[in-house]
């Protein structure tokens, strides 16, 4: 895929990226200063361009670990305290996701949520297909688990409402 990512094409993606760094970290300030990082090591001396992969995947690549890194020097990931959804469906799915663990959630939305191939994703995360297709397969059965007893939790508490709370329920 030519010589590797240039700086001038992460800015292309850059709304992109901000997007996946934000569901990495969960607040703005982090999602930013984790961008932030990611240029400077792009751009640094440090950085050996990856030639088979598209700048996208390699600043993704370079995001997560970075982002692994300040996990193991104490960063806390919280929880988003408000999720933007197009409907109720797809808040509590985000919601769910959210609460996988981090290398079940990190794979789910790399293939996902930003569509990279199964290949790109595990070259990001660098680990092999076979470990990254575990990940994926446990957090799809996590997420439907969930799916599942929000669904019947949902349906218990609608049939325990009185007549005249159903209709305006």
């Amino acid at each position: 895929m030519g010589s590797g990512p240039t700086l001038s094409a992460c800015v292309e993606a850059l709304p992109q990226l901000w997007f996946f760094a934000l569901r990495l970290t969960s607040t703005s300030a982090a999602a930013e200063s984790l961008v932030k990082d990611s240029y400077l090591t792009l751009g640094g001396k440090r950085y050996k361009p990856a030639t088979h992969v598209s700048p996208r995947v390699a600043m993704m690549a370079t995001m997560v670990t970075l982002w692994k890194k300040s996990q193991q020097a104490g960063f806390v990931r919280t929880a988003a305290a408000h999720v933007e959804a197009d409907s109720d469906e797809s808040r509590r799915l985000l919601q769910i996701v959210d609460t996988l663990p981090d290398d079940e959630r990190i794979a789910i939305i790399l293939v996902e949520a930003e569509h990279l191939s199964h290949a790109d994703a595990a070259w990001a995360l660098g680990i092999p297909a076979a470990a990254l297709e575990q990940r994926l397969e446990r957090a799809h059965i996590a997420v439907s688990i969930a799916f599942e007893n929000t669904a019947r939790t949902s349906a218990t508490r609608f049939a325990q409402l009185s007549k005249s709370e159903r209709v305006r329920a």
